[in-house]
């Protein structure tokens, strides 16, 4: 006598209904691993777009420093105060650009580097306030005031 299987006892119809049922479920796994997989690529690449903004208002910010170090340096080489006027001016416009690119900036700063970005916050509060003290030095009393206030070893490090 011959073991009889189930799957051998069904009929055309029940087999071909199994094997569909059996496709399907294969189906719904993997769309959902799909689905798993592309809202985690989803979740990288808004990670990746947003450290991209946060990189390139970091290079800004940069730039902005730049500028007014140079513009600085205009003050220094003024031959009187109204000539230290115009590159005072772009001093204090660059300093307003730099100071309000990094409160838009901290706004997006992620927790997990939330202190670190606060030292570069207080290091350009300090920038700031000393760029500021120069570009007055320069424009109220003379630029060589200003030179004697910023021109040296101790603003360098």
């Amino acid at each position: 006598m011959k073991a009889r299987d189930g799957i051998s006892d069904m009929t055309i119809k029940a087999k071909i209904l199994m094997f569909v049922l059996a496709c399907g479920a294969i189906t719904l796994v993997v769309a959902g691993v799909g689905i798993g997989t592309l809202s985690a690529f989803n979740a990288a690449m808004v990670e990746s777009r947003q450290a991209a903004r946060r990189a390139l208002d970091a290079a800004n910010v940069n730039r902005l420093v730049s500028n007014v170090v140079l513009e600085s340096r205009g003050v220094y080489a003024a031959k009187d105060t109204a000539d230290a006027q115009k590159y005072a001016d772009r001093m204090r416009q660059n300093l307003t650009a730099m100071n309000d690119l990094l409160a838009a900036l901290g706004r997006r700063v992620p927790e997990a580097e939330r202190a670190q970005f606060e030292r570069v916050v207080q290091g350009a509060a300090t920038f700031t306030s000393l760029r500021q003290e120069i570009a007055r030095a320069g424009t109220a009393v003379a630029p060589k005031a200003a030179a004697d206030l910023g021109f040296n070893e101790a603003n360098r490090a």
